[in-house]
């Protein structure tokens, strides 16, 4: 069994009406199971408490998964087109025919275009989540602003995109008006400072396709795009089971920042990942600062992208998954045996 999420690590979750808890009770982790992987360090101690439960219902539970249960953290492989075209600003995949249009199909060429702008007016930071509530994109917006406001200092007027590529509405909150309402609210008090949101959902899809005559571009291949353009990623999400976006968008080469969410701090930040971090999505010092040294170094930014993929490739590549699956089919195939 591979236990990715549960509702046992979710707050608003935690208590399911007693036909789904009855319903959850009999099915996870069933009669069948002889082996148990977890995603996370800190799973195991929650389905051990949650377990001790069900020995009515699966007599030896616990001591049948106590020692058949291993963690295989989310992984995440650096594609086969790295390294960079040398020839280009930022270290980070080409762009192809296909997606090289990608911009003005955002309409972020076209907004520049209208207030005479180009692109070494802007940046682009990218929330490359789905939109629900513990994702905290709230804390990206506040962290747009906090950028502006520190390019502002040092005499440069920076338009800044927050483009967000997942989808809306998943978890039936208003999350739009939610957001939308922050972003004005933040403008209101920061006048002087231009940020926009892109909600790229009506262009991103999980496949590339043209459908009509409409151009969809992958989820998968945004981060790339953003590197291209030297952009940043946001993660300030409260809680992940890991954090597949956040790998995804360091494969890339896109620098994110991060809140420390606690399986951040005890599954991924342990590999010495070069990234700006806040313990609590307030914008400190040292999260904007990091950010700009990012930003406005070329050579910074370079070596941390290639640290950080070279940390991912070594710690959290896909050959991680075969290697643990191996010692926990040994131990399965033991306790079956005996």
């Amino acid at each position: 069994m591979w236990w990715h999420d549960s509702h046992l690590e979710r707050d608003r979750f935690l208590n399911p009406n007693p036909l789904m808890r009855r319903y959850l009770m009999e099915g996870v982790p069933g009669p069948h199971v002889e082996g148990i992987v977890f995603i996370n360090r800190g799973q195991w101690d929650i389905a051990r408490t949650y377990f001790k439960q069900l020995t009515n219902l699966n007599p030896g539970v616990v001591d049948r998964l106590e020692r058949s249960h291993i963690v295989i953290p989310n992984t995440c492989d650096v594609p086969n087109n790295w390294p960079a075209d040398p020839d280009q600003k930022y270290f980070a995949p080409k762009l192809d025919p296909y997606n090289a249009d990608f911009l003005e199909a955002m309409g972020i060429e076209g907004r520049l275009s209208a207030e005479g702008k180009s692109l070494d007016d802007c940046l682009i930071f990218l929330q490359h989540t789905r939109v629900v509530p513990r994702k905290r994109i709230d804390h990206a917006i506040d962290f747009c602003f906090a950028m502006a406001d520190r390019y502002k200092k040092d005499g440069q007027n920076k338009k800044i995109f927050l483009l967000i590529s997942g989808s809306t509405g998943d978890e039936l909150s208003d999350d739009v008006t939610d957001l939308t309402n922050h972003l004005n609210m933040r403008r209101s008090g920061k006048p002087g400072l231009d940020v926009e949101i892109i909600w790229g959902e009506d262009r991103i899809r999980s496949e590339r396709a043209v459908v009509d005559g409409v151009k969809y571009y992958s989820f998968a291949e945004i981060p790339g795009i953003v590197a291209y353009y030297g952009g940043l990623g946001t993660y300030f999400s409260d809680v992940e089971g890991f954090g597949n976006n956040l790998l995804e968008l360091i494969s890339l080469g896109v620098p994110p920042v991060v809140r420390e969410y606690p399986v951040y701090v005890t599954d991924i930040a342990i590999y010495g990942f070069d990234i700006p971090s806040t313990p609590d999505g307030t914008m400190t010092p040292e999260l904007i600062e990091g950010a700009y040294k990012i930003l406005t170094d070329g050579a910074h930014r370079k070596a941390v992208v290639k640290k950080n993929v070279k940390l991912l490739a070594e710690n959290l590549g896909h050959n991680k998954i075969s290697e643990n699956l191996s010692k926990l089919w040994e131990t399965v195939e033991e306790a079956i045996n005996e």
